[in-house]
């Protein structure tokens, strides 16, 4: 009986199943991907590469197969691709253009006809040649910005990322106080325990140039010897860059650099009378008092740009403008 019971479950089942609606998932024959590709200020980018892969999936070491699919952003930033699909491919999307950061390669999803891949992408970090005696290369931009006009972060000196506020009591080599030095400090008068070091450079592990800039350059915090020899060796003209205003140093090679009146950050406000006024530029080395650091400053007054090399409490949030060797990275490394 009880067998007889569970044959007739048996049969109820496969009557059941045969029917039920077979659900089948079939790709698409055609795919169109488009999108649009803009800036980080939301402007559009022309004639960037967009270019299609297939990937032969029977081939386990992933061998790429071009389908000979490419196209260009136009005026607009706006692409499309149109191709027929096949089930035996799988199929990537890459997009790059020179001066532009890496974009990660799209992956096609092959159920879906129409897709909409939109892409920001980002200026690489660009260094000027200025025909230095040095051969030292200037940042095109301050750490923090993605144009010469950038204002970018404010950094405390030794400090490798931006704050809310900017003190004493907040800063990252002291014990809360300007007496309280942990870290490049010359005189026990000023550390904590009377702690001194021999430190009296930036370290890498604390160059905000270093840290936030691609290290494969070897991009550091300008010494005062580089400040002075881009001082000497370029003409300066206060003006204005897209709505901002600054000094341009112009080479005689013809290349130049903007460097913005970013102004600076005290406590927990910018301080808004020196934008647009002053920029302050941090340099890598502590002053004759290890609470203060060399810095230069830019103004309108040009006349007197030669002579603002100047130490500033190591507390401060001044801007960041890197420099790096001409041959990194065979160039001196500390």
């Amino acid at each position: 009986m009880k067998t007889t019971i569970q044959s007739i479950i048996v049969i109820a089942v496969l009557l059941l199943c045969s029917s039920c609606t077979k659900i089948v998932y079939e790709s698409p024959e055609t795919i169109t991907i488009s999108g649009n590709i803009t800036d980080e200020d939301g402007q559009p980018i022309e004639n960037v590469s967009i270019d299609l892969m297939c990937i032969a999936r029977m081939n386990l070491m992933g061998f790429y197969v071009g389908t000979g699919i490419g196209t260009k952003t136009d005026a607009n930033g706006h692409y499309s691709i149109k191709f027929d699909h096949n089930d035996d491919y799988s199929y990537r999307l890459d997009i790059e253009k020179s001066g532009y950061e890496y974009v990660q390669g799209y992956s096609v999803d092959r159920w879906i006809a129409s897709q909409q891949y939109d892409v920001v992408m980002r200026k690489k970090e660009e260094y000027i040649d200025l025909g230095l005696p040095s051969r030292t290369l200037w940042a095109n931009c301050n750490v923090g910005a993605r144009k010469p006009e950038g204002l970018g972060d404010y950094f405390a000196w030794g400090e490798i990322e931006p704050k809310s506020t900017y003190s004493w009591g907040n800063y990252v080599h002291c014990n809360g106080a300007a007496d309280q030095l942990t870290k490049y400090c010359n005189d026990p008068a000023y550390g904590y325990n009377h702690f001194t070091d021999t430190l009296t450079m930036l370290m890498m592990a604390d160059d905000a140039g270093w840290c936030n800039f691609d290290t494969n350059k070897g991009p550091r915090i300008p010494t005062k010897e580089q400040w002075q020899e881009l001082y000497q060796n370029t003409t300066h003209t206060w003006t204005t860059l897209n709505g901002v205003e600054g000094v341009l140093f112009e080479a005689s090679n013809g290349n130049s650099i903007f460097l913005p009146a970013a102004g600076d950050r005290i406590g927990d406000e910018p301080n808004a009378w020196s934008m647009g006024i002053y920029g302050y530029y941090w340099l890598n080395s502590i002053g004759s008092s290890p609470i203060e650091a060399w810095s230069f400053s830019i103004s309108s007054d040009l006349d007197n740009i030669a002579n603002t090399m100047v130490t500033s409490s190591r507390y401060y949030g001044y801007s960041v403008r890197p420099v790096r060797p001409y041959n990194w990275p065979w160039g001196v490394k500390n």
